[in-house]
């Protein structure tokens, strides 16, 4: 059949369904169907691509699954359509990462975010266990079938998520957890989202994976950057450098970039100051002045936590920044 035989017969949609309907084989509809009720009996829904409940924004990637198994409420990948971000990065990580995830989640919680991720562990995990803390929805891809839990320490905040937010998989019931489905669930993470937020990662990962998915579907990609020496740090310092990803300081720059309306946060986060935040303003009403050098030697915290502390303080409005690197209460 030459290209001009086919063009025609393509005009013909019935004829051409009918042609891939026969395909289908005796054993694969009975596969299907054994899937299908094997999902029904442990609780669990499915989506199919050409359902209006389908998320939009995977329905516009390149390679969307023609079916979507979930437990929960499949309708806020819609509904918040432009609040939806997925934060990923290490598992590996570091106190400076853990504590921008938390700060960065406090000052968004005010335009209700949906937080997407992974479950895996280090970002993964507190970015979504944080969320589930501050009563903001969140969103759990996995790369097995969601009638298992992977890993299993995380078994609580699982079901947590599964209770009030969303799990989902394009992988069938009884689907183990393999490598390779790893790599293929990041382009879900990205595709659902309205944009990414790396917090930390190496120069290799499945979160520079998702950066890139996050990149080719021309979805907001963004970066906190960090020292050129740190390993966790490499990689968002890469995105950056290449252009392919915004570096940002604080969420509000994200929230900026996105055009996300904040609330005025800083009464709200003086009276949730972390333990570093109060020493450093108790030592800058003593000292009238201070410095990274100077708090080094006055605490017993490292040069990182510190550095991450006055820029958030300096973001809420209790220190501004003079001459140098030194700082003064407000």
């Amino acid at each position: 059949m030459n290209l001009k035989d086919i063009l025609l017969e393509l005009k013909d949609v019935d004829k051409v369904v009918q042609k891939l309907a026969l395909r289908i084989s005796h054993a694969q509809l009975m596969e299907a169907k054994l899937e299908l009720e094997q999902a029904k009996k442990t609780n669990m829904k499915w989506v199919l691509l050409s359902d209006n409940n389908y998320p939009v924004l995977l329905k516009q990637s390149d390679d969307p699954p023609l079916i979507l198994y979930y437990k929960g409420d499949i309708t806020l990948l819609n509904d918040r359509i432009n609040r939806t971000l997925s934060i990923v990065g290490t598992r590996k990580m570091t106190a400076y990462g853990s504590q921008l995830i938390q700060n960065c989640l406090e000052e968004l919680a005010s335009v209700k975010p949906v937080i997407v991720s992974g479950l895996a562990y280090g970002v993964d995990y507190l970015a979504q266990n944080r969320a589930v803390d501050l009563n903001l929805k969140t969103v759990q891809v996995c790369a097995h079938g969601i009638d298992m839990i992977y890993p299993k320490k995380h078994k609580a905040l699982f079901k947590k998520i599964e209770t009030h937010g969303l799990v989902l998989s394009e992988y069938p019931p009884g689907t183990t957890p393999l490598k390779h489905h790893f790599l293929k669930r990041n382009r879900i993470i990205a595709a659902v989202s309205w944009a990414t937020l790396v917090v930390e990662s190496a120069l290799k990962g499945g979160s520079l994976t998702t950066a890139k998915y996050a990149f080719e579907f021309n979805r907001p990609l963004f970066c906190f950057p960090g020292r050129i020496t740190d390993v966790y740090s490499q990689g968002c310092n890469l995105l950056i450098r290449r252009q392919m990803a915004i570096g940002i300081l604080s969420a509000q720059d994200l929230a900026n970039e996105l055009q996300w309306p904040l609330e005025n946060t800083i009464s709200h986060s003086k009276t949730k100051l972390s333990p570093i935040e109060q020493q450093i303003l108790e030592l800058a009403q003593k000292d009238l002045k201070i410095s990274i050098q100077s708090l080094i030697q006055k605490t017993n915290y490292r040069k990182d936590e510190l550095t991450l502390a006055l820029v958030r303080l300096e973001n809420q409005g209790s220190l501004k920044r003079t001459r140098g690197l030194w700082y003064e209460k407000i």
